[in-house]
Parts: C-alpha cells; sequence; structure tokens
C-alpha cells in the first residue's frame, strides 16, 4: 500500500505545473453548525478540477522513469479526460477518450478545448472496454482512480494544506471510484492527531457502501442516474477498496441535499461547483446534525467547477 512519503513525492513532482488552491471559510455558516468548515477550492484548479493532480502525477512519474509515451488513453466521466488531456498537450502527447452519452456537454468541449480526440459511447461499459484494448495497440492507459500513481497525486489536495497551524478532525470527499478518498487518507497519516475520513456519494450511486457492508465488489450494470455525475463510476476498484475499507466511513446523500448544496456553496463562492462537489458539505452536514458534532475544525473537498 502507499505510504504518505509517496504523497510528499508527488506533491513535489506536481507542484509546478498545478494551482495550490485556497481554502474558505464562511462564517455565518460555521455559526449556524457549531463547527469550523473549510471548504478546498479545487474547482479553482487548472482544468476545473482535483483530477489534474493524479494525471500529472502519473505521467510526470513516467518521464523521470524515462518512459514517456506517445499516447494515452483514458475512459472518463469528464473531468479526467480534461486533466489528461491537458496533460497530454503540455507535454505533446496524443490523447484519445472514451466517455459515455450522459456526459455533460460541457465537460465533453472542456476535453476537446485541449485537443483531446473524443470518442462518444452509447454505455459507460462500453467506454471502459475499448479504452482499455488501446493499451495493446502501444498506447498508456490511465485510470481514474485505481493506480498507485492517481491516487497519490489526488492525495496532495490534504497534503498541501497540512504545513499550517490549523489541525482537522475530519475530512469529506466525493467518492466515485474511490481514488480522492483513498489518496487524503493516505496523505492523512503524517498527521499526528488523526482525522476522521469520509467518502460521500449519492444514495442511487452507493457502490462503495455497498461493497463495504458485503465485503464484495459490488458493480452497477449502467451508470447510476444520480446528478452529480462524477460519482456515476460503476464499481471502485480492488486497489481502491482496500483503502476506503480502513477510513471512518461512507456516508450516502439524497439527490435534493446535493442540489440544495450546490446552488447555496455556488452562492457562497460567487461561482458554480458542479453536483459531485456538494456531495463533500452535504454528507458534511448531515454527519453534523446526526451525531451532534460540535466545535470541530472540518476539510470539504470542492474537489470541481466543470458543471
Amino acid at each position: 500500500m502507499l505510504s504518505y512519503r509517496d504523497i510528499i513525492k508527488a506533491k513535489n513532482r506536481i507542484s509546478n505545473h498545478i494551482s495550490r488552491t485556497e481554502l474558505f471559510v464562511d462564517d455565518d455558516l460555521n455559526k449556524e453548525f457549531n463547527n469550523l468548515i473549510f471548504f478546498k477550492l479545487d474547482n479553482r484548479q487548472r482544468t476545473g478540477s482535483f483530477k489534474i493532480r493524479g494525471a500529472l502525477n502519473h505521467i510526470l512519474m513516467l518521464k523521470e522513469q524515462g518512459k514517456m509515451p506517445k499516447k494515452i488513453a483514458v475512459v472518463t466521466s469528464g473531468n479526467h479526460g480534461a486533466a489528461v488531456a491537458y496533460a497530454c498537450q503540455k507535454f505533446n502527447i496524443e490523447c484519445l477518450i472514451y466517455t459515455s452519452k450522459i456526459t455533460p456537454i460541457s465537460k465533453i468541449n472542456n476535453m476537446k478545448k485541449f485537443g483531446a480526440e473524443v470518442v462518444i459511447t452509447d454505455k459507460r461499459q462500453e467506454a471502459n472496454e475499448l479504452a482499455e484494448k488501446k493499451i495493446e495497440e502501444g498506447y498508456e492507459f490511465i485510470h481514474p482512480s485505481s493506480g498507485d500513481s492517481v491516487i497519490a497525486g489526488q492525495g496532495t489536495i490534504f497534503l498541501e494544506d497540512l504545513d499550517s497551524d490549523q489541525k482537522f478532525d475530519a475530512v469529506f470527499a466525493p467518492c466515485g471510484g474511490g481514488g480522492l478518498v483513498s489518496g487524503i487518507y493516505v496523505a492523512s497519516k503524517i498527521c499526528q492527531n488523526q482525522p476522521e475520513i469520509f467518502a460521500v456519494e449519492p444514495e442511487i450511486a452507493n457502490d462503495a457502501q455497498i461493497s463495504l457492508k458485503d465485503n464484495d465488489i459490488f458493480v452497477f450494470k449502467d451508470s447510476p442516474k444520480t446528478i452529480a455525475d462524477g460519482a456515476r463510476s460503476l464499481c471502485i476498484s480492488d486497489n481502491t477498496f482496500k483503502y476506503l475499507k480502513n477510513i471512518a466511513g461512507i456516508i450516502d446523500v439524497n439527490e435534493n441535499d446535493i442540489i440544495y448544496w450546490q446552488k447555496r456553496v455556488s452562492d457562497l463562492l460567487k461561482q458554480d461547483i458542479e453536483p459531485t462537489s456538494a456531495l463533500s458539505i452535504a454528507g458534511c452536514v448531515k454527519w453534523i446534525k446526526e451525531n451532534n458534532i460540535k466545535n470541530k475544525s472540518i476539510f470539504v473537498v470542492i474537489s470541481g467547477g466543470n458543471s
């Protein structure tokens, strides 16, 4: 398994290629919920989401090893594709992206603007299979959440705010394939006071929760119809499963709460966030209310702004 040292290496590797995104605090919100909530604004990241962290870490690690690929293929619900396309444009690599027809057109356009070829399939499983077959043709395949290099890159989202005096009691992040939460969990091991790590997913796309309950990876036959399109993955992976088993818990939230918090946080930030980002704060508030949590310092990931 990865260690926090791998997250440190990833941070050093990608720091010159990404933005260090800020933490945002709203006093009125903190008074309302009697806790100190920090929003980590990776919606302001280059390409508009946290996914650039994992994509760049994977590609730059290959470069260090003298294995820089000439062409890369990926499957995506949107943000991973844009991240890889951005990195490929930066390093003059051919980029081929497979995505399903339910991917928002805004995210498809975001991928295309970085010069990627985008192939749209009828269903997500078809996109998965076509992308993985490209390995046989010499393409480097970058999984959106499973690989160690991607997980390590995603974990830098938490690590870069641990050099301040602020200590965090709990962390909330969206869970699709589980790479972001896995990376944060590994990064948290550097903390003397271990924060509780929570994954948040939609009630109608709760494959991670089902998988942990049954101790076996649950796979959707087709993409769940949640508004949180970044959480429409068919399943978590074997690799992320082993990390998710060790976190404090998985919280599911309903579609109405996702919609409410997307609008409310967008209003607070005075900019749009995507529905998947709203999972974090929706899960955080549910946890606070159900457990009567007070006076805690909470890190809430705003994972993207490509709505």
